[in-house]
């Protein structure tokens, strides 16, 4: 392996690492539990720059003098670097989603994880809800034409999140209460923050403008679904796909509700085998003891019948914390991939039935059609309509990679990265 991509590597990843408090917390990296994500202006420059950088010095790797291994970590930082700096240049949701701007995931995972001591963990705790005001002021100041569904959505979440500061840090709170001098006068100007950016969403949706489509639109569609799957693969071959296999399931459906409540293996037949099942459903006081007696029934018969191994760790299933409603019916949150096995347990979480609001109106439609891009220096073709490489300030060049400068490589302008 050349030498210099092991340490270009690592000072790439300590980047993303740094700019992105959530990636860390993911990967189990807690340099930054103290910090939120900074959407101002001036930081979201700062890490197009960053990332435009990366991109460069990791296109300049001659990827065959890599071996197999490397040349797969190679492709993967690559892929990772160019879906950042996509995100950033455009989608740039943060300027039109405001859940993107939710600090609930960031406080819960501080609360809920015990990775560290409690006092550990309250440290960055305190930081991270002296940040709430600043980054939510932020968010109104970058916010624009906000989807009406986005806001809907965002009043219930931020109105959970202020609740699980005023309800949960009090409880981690009691495990280490020589901290309450610094931790409760930052939760309560969080709480507060969070209740008067509840009130500007509700403002906003009261002002009862439509806002944009909340759709992306074709083109950045199949270039964020491109970017996401890191695969060539088409979206018109996505979706014939999963026309295909809708197809082979709702024959199988069919065949199963004959079986059910007898008749023919037809549409009607499954509609009155699913009426059947739904005269026994559960409600909102029985559906999570529901599902941990399903996953401790599940477990035991993969167990005794030895189908596959299982680990150590234990699942928990839990109500879905409202913060994070509003969105997915369920969902799973798996421990941080560095961290030590005795604090690993997973999480899954299920949502109360909602009350009134239908879902899915945020849906979009997969593209046929695909406008390649080929603008320096990305190496790899990208669906995308346009390629914005944001420049400096002050300056009008594109940044160059001389924050991750090392030995001359040879140019490798124009090849398309291997595909792991």
């Amino acid at each position: 392996m050349p030498p210099e991509f092991a340490p270009l590597a690592e000072r790439i990843v300590d980047a993303l690492l740094e700019s992105s408090p959530d990636t860390a917390r993911f990967a189990g990296d807690h340099r930054y539990d103290d910090r939120l994500p900074d959407y101002s202006p001036g930081a979201v420059a700062g890490d197009v720059a960053m990332l435009h950088g990366a991109s460069v010095a990791l296109s300049q790797v001659d990827d065959d003098e890599l071996d197999p291994q490397d040349r797969v970590d190679h492709a993967v930082l690559l892929a990772r670097v160019e879906q950042a700096l996509f995100e950033l240049t455009e989608i740039r949701e943060h300027e039109w989603n405001p859940l993107e701007h939710n600090p609930g995931p960031l406080l819960y995972a501080l609360i809920a994880r015990p990775f560290a001591p409690a006092a550990q963990r309250l440290e960055s705790l305190a930081g991270r809800l002296d940040a709430v005001p600043d980054a939510l002021a932020t968010a109104r100041a970058v916010l624009t034409d906000c989807p009406r569904i986005h806001l809907e959505t965002a009043v219930g979440q931020f109105a959970g999140a202020a609740g699980l500061v005023r309800d949960q840090v009090p409880e981690l709170l009691a495990e280490a209460p020589e901290l309450a001098g610094r931790v409760e006068p930052a939760a309560a100007r969080a709480a507060a923050a969070l209740d008067e950016f509840g009130d500007w969403l509700r403002k906003r949706l009261a002002a009862d403008e439509a806002g944009r489509d909340p759709r992306l639109g074709r083109p950045l569609w199949e270039a964020r679904l491109w970017h996401t799957l890191d695969t060539e693969l088409p979206a018109a071959e996505v979706m014939a796909r999963a026309w295909a296999t809708l197809d082979a399931v709702n024959e199988e459906l069919r065949a199963e509700a004959a079986h059910f409540v007898g008749g023919t293996a037809d549409d009607g037949t499954v509609r009155a085998a699913l009426a059947r099942l739904g005269d026994d459903h559960p409600d909102n006081t029985t559906i999570v003891e529901l599902a941990r007696e399903t996953l401790r029934e599940t477990t035991d018969f993969v167990t005794d019948h030895e189908l596959v191994s299982l680990v150590d760790d234990p699942c928990v299933v839990q109500e879905m914390p409202e913060f994070a409603r509003g969105v997915a019916v369920a969902y799973c949150q798996p421990p941080a991939r560095w961290r030590p096995p005795s604090c690993r347990p997973s999480t899954a979480s299920r949502r109360p039935r909602p009350t009134g609001r239908p879902n899915g109106s945020s849906r979009s439609t997969a593209n046929t059609t695909t406008t390649w891009c080929a603008t320096s220096p990305c190496t790899r073709r990208c669906p995308a309509t346009s390629c914005r490489w944001p420049t400096r300030a002050g300056s009008g060049a594109a940044p160059g990679p001389a924050r991750w400068a090392s030995p001359a490589r040879s140019s490798r302008a124009g090849r398309s990265t291997p595909r792991s």
